[in-house]
């Protein structure tokens, strides 16, 4: 069943025979962007006509709800008001949140031998990335400090090659020629960050405390999967998803709404995570 804009005509025309009806199942919901259904469009769906067993969006997006059971004859309203505590006000995970979890994956068991990447993040990361001008310019001290130490890369470049400010995340990706640049540039990193954001200079991350800087060897490329992320937050796989299912319409209501909201952020942090500035 497509959801387009204008919503649904209220009342609803099939009201009166899905009354009729023992139970309804709704096997897949197409989410159409271009069409301007609002994510409002695609829950009112749901609230009359229960949770489908497949969402899809964009066209080849799927995201599986597993098939949830009918909720009766209501076609609806939610059958039994107040049956799911809890389940209103579900908040999705934060922009900050969710990048952090990313970002935290991208440092896990990295072989700080072989990574050419440096991963920086905390209080002092977030100040710095208010100022463009002033990120920019902290990058190219740290590359300049990086030159000091290994003399001058082969090429005659800087030994920094690029720079990805993660803001949701409060991080930020220097991507070096290679794990001698990047070593040294975790070696700079500390002090000049710090001092850029006001943090006073001559401090090693491990002074300012990790909730003020950690500096972290980490693998790039990193892809994003906006899809797949919702997914296994629903299904419970990962901590921090909607939880399990209400047993009420206007519940799973809400649970899909933190899910379409979180996929929504994700979307727009893989996005922000595409964004890479040269220094070369």
């Amino acid at each position: 069943m497509p959801v387009y804009s204008p919503p649904l005509p209220d009342p609803d025309p099939a009201a009166e025979l899905l009354a009729r009806c023992d139970e309804v199942r709704l096997l897949q919901l197409d989410w159409y962007d271009e069409a301007d259904a609002a994510m409002e469009d695609v829950l009112e769906m749901v609230r009359r006509y229960g949770l489908p067993k497949c969402l899809e969006r964009f066209g080849n997006h799927y995201l599986n709800l597993r098939g949830e059971p009918p909720l009766g004859r209501d076609p609806g309203r939610d059958p039994s008001p107040g049956a799911a505590p809890g389940a209103s006000g579900i908040q999705p995970l934060s922009p900050e949140a969710m990048a952090a979890r990313v970002a935290g994956r991208m440092s896990d068991g990295v072989d700080a031998a072989s990574a050419s990447s440096l991963l920086l993040r905390g209080r002092a990361v977030r100040a710095l990335l208010a100022d463009a001008d002033a990120l920019r310019a902290a990058v190219l001290r740290v590359g300049q400090e990086v030159t000091a130490r290994l003399g001058p890369a082969a090429s005659g470049s800087s030994h920094v090659v690029s720079y990805q400010p993660l803001p949701s995340a409060g991080a930020l990706v220097l991507k070096c020629r290679d794990a001698a640049s990047r070593a040294a540039a975790e070696a700079a990193a500390g002090a000049l960050v710090l001092g850029s954001a006001g943090g006073g200079g001559g401090c090693g991350p491990g002074a300012a405390g990790a909730s003020e800087l950690a500096v972290l060897p980490c693998r790039t490329p990193y892809e994003i999967k906006p899809r797949e992320e919702v997914q296994a937050l629903w299904d419970g796989k990962d901590e921090g998803g909607p939880g399990p299912t209400t047993g009420s319409r206007e519940g799973e209501v809400e649970r899909l709404r933190w899910a379409l909201e979180t996929w929504d952020r994700l979307i727009a942090l893989s996005e922000e995570w595409a964004e890479e500035s040269y220094l070369t």
